[in-house]
C-alpha cells in the first residue's frame, strides 16, 4: 500500500510535541487532547528524548527551530531510540533545504506555520495511520507464520501416526491371531497375552505423548522424510513448536 495515505486513529495515541514557543505548544497540545491523544509537550529537545527513552510513542511532532539543537537532529536521535517512530515537522522558516533535509529523514508530515488546527489533526492522523498499518501488517505476518507452523506440525503428525502405530498394532494383531489358533499351549498363551499387553501399553504411551504435546521434535529418515521424534517431544529445547 505504498503511496496510499491511510488515516489512523488518534484516540489514545501517545504523541510527543516539541515546540519552544509556549503559546503554540499549548494550542497543539489542546488540539491533540481534543482528538483523544495522550500528549507530552516539551520546550526543549533533550527533555523529549529523555521521555522517548522510557516511553514508546506513536508520533513525534517537532519544530525544526529549537534551542540546544535543531529539530532534524532531534528526529535523528528520536529515530535512533524508536526506529519506526512517525514524525511530523513544524517550521516557520520553511526553505527548500529544510524541506529536503526533512524528506531525507523520511518524515510523515510537514506543517508550515501558520497552520490551521484541522490540518494539524489531519496530518497527525495520517502519520499515525502509517504506523498503525505497519503494525497491523506485522501482526498479520506473525499470525500467518504461526499458522504455517501449526499446519506443518499437523503434516508431520499426520505422516508420523501410521509409522508410530504400525508396530504395536501389528504385534497386537499377530499375537491375537496366535491366541485364536487351536491347540495353543497355556504357557504360550501367557506369553502371547504379555506381548499384547506390552504393545497396548506402547499404543497408550504414544497417545499420551501426543495429547500432552505443546512442542515437538523431529527426526529425518532419508531426504525429506520427516517424522516425529516422540522420545524428544516436549523437551526443553525442541526442534519445532506446535499447538496440536
Amino acid at each position: 500500500m505504498e503511496g496510499i495515505p491511510v488515516d489512523g486513529q488518534l484516540k489514545d495515541a501517545v504523541v510527543v510535541v516539541v515546540e519552544d514557543d509556549e503559546a503554540l505548544r499549548s494550542v497543539v497540545l489542546r488540539t491533540l487532547h481534543g482528538e483523544g491523544c495522550a500528549v507530552e509537550a516539551f520546550g526543549h529537545p533533550k527533555a523529549a528524548l529523555a521521555f522517548l527513552r522510557n516511553t514508546p510513542a506513536d508520533l513525534l511532532i517537532a519544530d525544526l527551530g529549537l534551542p540546544e539543537f535543531d529539530g532534524l537532529t532531534l528526529i535523528q536521535h528520536g529515530r535512533a531510540i524508536q526506529p519506526n517512530l512517525p514524525v511530523v515537522v513544524m517550521t516557520g522558516w520553511e526553505t527548500a533545504q529544510a524541506a529536503i533535509a526533512a524528506a531525507d529523514l523520511g518524515v510523515d508530515g510537514y506543517l508550515s506555520k501558520p497552520f490551521n488546527l484541522k490540518r494539524l489533526a489531519d496530518t497527525a492522523r495520517r502519520a499515525v495511520g502509517r504506523q498503525q498499518l505497519e503494525r497491523r501488517l506485522r501482526e498479520l505476518e506473525a499470525e500467518q507464520a504461526a499458522n504455517d507452523a501449526r499446519l506443518e506440525a499437523l503434516h508431520v503428525i499426520g505422516r508420523s501416526l501410521p509409522h508410530e502405530l504400525h508396530q504395536p498394532l501389528s504385534c497386537i494383531m499377530g499375537y491375537a491371531a496366535l491366541l485364536a489358533e487351536e491347540g495353543v499351549r497355556a504357557e504360550d498363551m501367557r506369553d502371547y497375552a504379555a506381548e499384547i499387553v506390552a504393545a497396548a501399553a506402547r499404543l497408550s504411551d504414544i497417545v499420551r505423548q501426543l495429547e500432552a504435546a505443546t512442542t515437538y521434535a523431529v527426526k529425518e529418515f532419508g531426504s525429506g522424510n520427516v517424522l516425529l521424534d516422540l522420545e524428544r517431544t516436549n523437551e526443553a529445547t525442541p526442534a519445532s513448536s506446535t499447538d496440536p
